[in-house]
């Protein structure tokens, strides 16, 4: 039985991002497999578990053999180890034009010592940002180290004043550099990395089950929109508001969900849903999805989702990247605002249009990201199944 140490920084029932999506993925997989797996998380300004209640419910979602909460530092009561490792601390080197780096003296003290613990036969770090808990794996023997990227990490931090762009892509190359191997989630960033690290570079795509069934569907909205409120978001939400919205027809249904709701200042003819325990029941009462996104990398998750449920999405180029295909993959790709408007409208008026899309959209899915194809690929590719 495969023994997996699997670290994850933010709260896995705050099921509300793609990060997390894909996390769970993952652990399903394991989990459909048998798989012992303890989960790390480690107690910074990032998430763990809010309270007993909810670690319960993430230990029996999960089937977790343990679930291990690292420290960012040691409590001060422990006096002689607080003392140590806050000397340590202000002799430790820092770089701030660099990668930032979420790891700690103590914290990376704490993972070494659940290592020496126990024997894992996988161990799989997700981002960059925490990869230097493994950065004197050399001493360790048997686990195979496996980062998860998530995201091409120097460009989604390229525009901090304090970053210099050259010094950070050299930290995040040689922190994967660590690793056996190295998990990717678009093909761009597989292609990117594969330029520096080889063979270590794999392209495991994000699955979702098939909700792809068109039968006993009420549709209610001819639009639908998901999104969380970071810098991206924000700014495609406003340009689509500002600029495509008015060039589309007074009487078109749009359902807008996720904290991207703060920052639409129009009401007119938008549902809005701040936060929604699950999507599939506004999905399949969606005729469309949409994604204008104008900057950000990597595959975007709410894209993938939506074909799950067989639905055409029109969205810009940011869109589509990380996508497999760039064609024939049921995705309407418009990069003006009228031209993101007239698609919309060719959608909804165009019937015929409207299946052929969506076929493609079903077919693309079915055949790259849907939990088969993705079962099939750890099976026979990645994990050692007993």
């Amino acid at each position: 039985m495969n023994r997996i140490l699997y670290f994850f920084p933010h709260n896995l029932m705050n099921d509300n991002m793609g990060c997390i999506k894909r996390a769970w993925m993952l652990l399903e997989y394991f989990k459909e497999r048998q798989f012992q797996v303890d989960l790390v998380y480690s107690d910074d300004f990032w998430e763990g578990p809010e309270d007993e209640v909810q670690l319960k419910e993430l230990k029996d979602r999960g089937s977790f053999r343990n679930i291990i909460k690292l420290n960012k530092k040691p409590t001060v009561t422990d006096i002689r180890t607080y003392l140590k490792f806050k000397l340590l601390r202000v002799f430790q080197r820092t770089n701030k034009i660099s990668l930032p780096d979420f790891t700690t003296t103590y914290n990376r003290f704490q993972f070494e010592m659940l290592i020496k613990s126990t024997e894992y036969d996988y161990i799989i770090i997700n981002y960059a940002y925490w990869a230097n808990f493994v950065k004197k794996a050399k001493r360790w023997k048997g686990p195979r180290l496996i980062i998860d990227t998530h995201d091409f990490l120097t460009s989604q931090i390229q525009h901090n004043s304090q970053i210099d762009i050259g010094n950070t892509f050299k930290e995040e190359i040689e922190r994967l550099q660590h690793f056996h191997e190295i998990w990717v989630v678009s093909v761009e960033e597989q292609y990117l990395f594969s330029q520096f690290c080889g063979n270590k570079v794999r392209l495991i795509p994000i699955s979702f089950p098939d909700n792809c069934q068109y039968n006993n569907r009420s549709i209610i909205y001819d639009l639908i929109y998901v999104a969380s409120d970071n810098n991206h978001n924000i700014e495609s939400a406003k340009w689509f508001f500002e600029k495509v919205f008015p060039l589309l027809s007074q009487g078109i249904k749009i359902c807008v969900i996720g904290k991207i709701v703060d920052h639409i200042p129009i009401d007119c003819n938008i549902h809005k849903v701040r936060f929604a325990g699950e999507l599939d029941s506004f999905y399949k009462e969606s005729r469309l999805a949409i994604c204008p996104m104008l900057s950000g990398t990597g595959v975007k998750v709410k894209v993938l989702e939506a074909l799950s449920f067989g639905l055409p999405v029109v969205a810009t180029p940011r869109g589509t990247d990380g996508l497999l295909n760039k064609v024939g993959n049921g995705c309407m790709v418009a990069e003006t605002p009228r031209e993101f408007a007239e698609s919309i409208k060719s959608l909804i008026e165009n019937r015929d249009m409207y299946v052929e899309t969506r076929e493609k959209a079903i077919n693309f899915f079915r055949a790259n990201y849907a939990n088969q194809a993705f079962f099939e690929l750890m099976d026979h590719q990645l994990m050692k199944v007993s």
